[in-house]
């Protein structure tokens, strides 16, 4: 029987490698316990895509959510440690916290629990739910410095860093020539042919800012005619996005989950960019091989962090049009002499670093060693 717990309200689709090794020996072995209610359009994973996860029944009361039976399981003395997603807006995440910490059981959150700088109302909410758990499970050391701004100790935090796919096949292949070699190609058919791809992956709400991208996007176009932009996601931006870049050159294709299919679009792709904050998308372009424009803003995920400037990726203003239209011509500038060991180290260690066998094992580790 598993010593340990983690639950969720819905685990996103991208989680399933992680999950995997949480399941796999050595040992500690987790259960994995999910609610049936999925919020921001994003595919959640059943009990069918991955072997031991239980989903149970959710019941929706406007934005809030409760999971029925969970909260008295992940309560019980049965599990010495219980994983949380950070969710303020699952009253059985909160349920389960108080009644953990009133029995002195070890509760920790794993996820992003607070943003740089945020002082906002719902960040001081996650505060009280960072301070219920024994410790916290972040994704990188911006994020751990984050959850100590409003006087979090230290201490209390680990960093155990983030990631979708395994990297396993990509560090085997070992086809970092090949992949500098077509960023290389990409800059001469831009330059001397015009054709240039960009390539956004993610939630196509309003904080994203695509409509900044969309006029950078615009104004390359000026310069590089043949031009296409890829937006694959959905969110409440796109509507309006639809309506005000109505062009052929812009195109919606919704949320790709066929892993070969989203490949497909990073290898064509001569830039991933995302205008102003920017998460798991780095790792998934580093897999792929192809540059990223980042934006530089202090509130990105952590995962920004493996990310090597000028190397790999290219900084820019968040938020400004402008500043990826010249990040473009910066990265065309310099990746002609680009050095291909350079490249292969910055590419094979953060791929190493960021897991899904590794984040697992670490979650283990920062378990284990408060007990």
């Amino acid at each position: 029987m598993s010593e340990a717990l983690v639950y969720y309200f819905a685990f996103p689709h991208y989680r399933r490698g992680i999950l995997d090794g949480l399941r796999a020996r050595p040992e500690p072995t987790f259960d994995l316990v999910a609610g049936s209610s999925s919020r921001a359009n994003i595919k959640a994973l059943s009990g069918e895509d991955i072997d031991g996860l239980e989903i149970v029944r959710s019941i929706r009361l406007g934005p809030v959510s409760w999971d029925r039976g969970v909260v008295a399981r992940a309560s019980s003395s049965r599990y010495p440690t219980v994983v949380l997603g950070p969710a303020t807006l699952s009253l059985s995440t909160w349920a389960i916290l108080l009644a953990r910490r009133l029995r002195g059981r070890r509760t920790f959150l794993w996820g992003q629990c607070g943003r740089f700088g945020d002082r906002s109302l719902k960040r001081r909410v996650q505060e009280v739910m960072n301070r219920l758990a024994t410790g916290l499970l972040v994704y990188g050391e911006n994020e751990a410095v984050a959850a100590t701004q409003l006087g979090l100790p230290p201490g209390r935090v680990t960093v155990i860093n983030n990631a979708t796919h395994s990297n396993r096949d990509v560090l085997d292949a070992q086809d970092d020539a090949a992949q500098l070699a077509r960023a290389k190609e990409a800059a001469v058919s831009a330059q001397h042919e015009g054709r240039l791809r960009l390539l956004f992956v993610g939630r196509l709400n309003q904080d994203k800012q695509l409509d900044v991208l969309m006029r950078a996007a615009a104004k390359l176009k000026e310069q590089y005619p043949g031009l296409v932009i890829d937006l694959i996601g959905d969110g409440d931006a796109r509507p309006g996005l639809r309506a005000e870049f109505d062009q052929d050159w812009v195109r919606f294709h919704g949320w790709v989950y066929d892993t070969e299919e989203l490949n497909e679009y990073f290898r064509a792709a001569t830039f991933v960019c995302s205008p102003f904050h920017m998460g798991l998308l780095a790792i998934d372009a580093l897999r792929a091989g192809t540059p990223v424009l980042v934006p530089d803003n202090p509130m990105n995920g952590s995962e920004v962090e493996a990310l090597t400037p000028m190397v790999n990726a290219v900084r820019f203003p968040p938020g400004e049009e402008d500043g990826i239209v010249d990040a473009v011509g910066q990265w065309f500038s310099v990746v002609g002499g680009l050095d291909l060991e350079l490249y292969r180290k910055a590419r094979t260690t953060a791929l190493a670093t960021w897991d899904p066998a590794g984040v697992a094992a670490a979650i283990k580790r920062a378990t284990a060693e408060r007990r």
